[in-house]
């Protein structure tokens, strides 16, 4: 049985650089085959994964193939010329590669476009039978240079676009060519590499949600960190200012809300935290302090304090400005 539709030459016609060739592509081939009565009957040749890495093993215990002229050595009256000598073999994600050492004809023949295309050969008692006619090869014979593909669909070595060609070969290569520029590859990218890059792309898709659900938590957590720490700040600054403030809440609030703000505030207004606060207020016509042993006074403190929060509300004044207006309105 023979697959006759992979062509070898680029678009100069030149062989590739690293002397890679795919031999065997994926996928599932029709072909005329002899049954056992000596009648023609239909065969489905099925090329996956399990074949070429069966082929591929196979050459291991062979060591090298023949690639010959147009098949001529299954045929014991012609020469069996070598065009070459397969000296390694590759399973890959899109079929069977070879490294074909070329002898001088066969390099003549190839380098000159004599010959464009490679047919691989497998024994049909070397094949495994999958059901309804179909057949799985498991070890390739030989390989043949040939000019006659006779299977549509397989896909050419060569980035060549001929009027054998078949019309979806040309559009798949377009967009891989497209797929290798989206996914950021050089220009000479392997099938694989394109496959790998798909696969990490997947995974990483795979894995956006938890690590997204990660980051969240995580600035969850520390939002609440912030928050706590916020207000056990605002805390300590209402307690640092516990004798000057009787509206500790709103004051809180405000530290909270805007904390650079309220600290410049407080700043501005030039207390001495460290002393004790002197609450007594003298008596306006003695200038002495009140004979009630300063109760009075502390009211009037008060009094002040609270219409300068009023004032500094009302105004959107400073504490300084705010409570000096309230001081000298208590003065009237």
């Amino acid at each position: 049985m023979k697959i006759k539709n992979l062509q070898i030459l680029n678009r100069e016609g030149k062989i590739p650089d690293d002397g890679w060739y795919q031999i065997v592509p994926l996928g599932e081939f029709p072909v005329s085959a002899e049954g056992p009565q000596g009648q023609r009957i239909k065969l489905s040749q099925v090329i996956d994964e399990k074949a070429v890495t069966s082929m591929a093993a196979g050459f291991q215990a062979d060591g090298e193939l023949l690639v010959d002229y147009d098949h001529a050595s299954l045929d014991e009256d012609k020469p069996s010329e070598a065009a070459g000598w397969i000296r390694e073999v590759e399973a890959r994600s899109d079929g069977l590669y070879a490294k074909i050492e070329w002898t001088d004809t066969g390099s003549a023949a190839v380098t000159n476009k004599r010959y464009r295309y490679v047919s691989p050969v497998w024994n049909r008692n070397e094949c495994e039978e999958v059901g309804k006619n179909r057949v799985r090869p498991l070890r390739m014979d030989s390989l043949a240079l040939t000019n006659v593909p006779n299977l549509k669909g397989m896909r050419p070595l060569s980035n060549r676009g001929t009027v054998d060609e078949p019309q979806n070969i040309r559009a798949g290569e377009q967009q891989m060519k497209e797929l290798i520029t989206l996914l950021g590859l050089a220009v000479d990218a392997t099938d694989q590499m394109v496959v790998d890059a798909v696969k990490a792309l997947k995974t990483s898709a795979d894995e956006a949600p938890a690590l997204k659900n990660r980051a969240e938590t995580a600035e969850g957590k520390l939002q609440a960190a912030e928050t706590k720490q916020l207000e056990i700040d605002a805390d300590a600054f209402c307690g640092k200012f516990a004798k000057h403030i009787t509206n500790r809440d709103q004051v809180r609030g405000q530290f909270i809300a805007n904390r650079a703000g309220t600290e410049a505030l407080f700043a501005g207004l030039k207390l001495d935290v460290a002393a004790e606060p002197s609450t007594a207020l003298k008596n306006r016509a003695t200038g002495n302090p009140d004979d009630k042993g300063g109760q009075g006074d502390d009211a009037a403190a008060a009094k002040i304090r609270n219409r300068a929060t009023e004032i500094m509300n009302q105004r959107k004044c400073s504490w300084g400005v705010a409570f000096d207006a309230a001081q000298s309105e208590s003065k009237k």
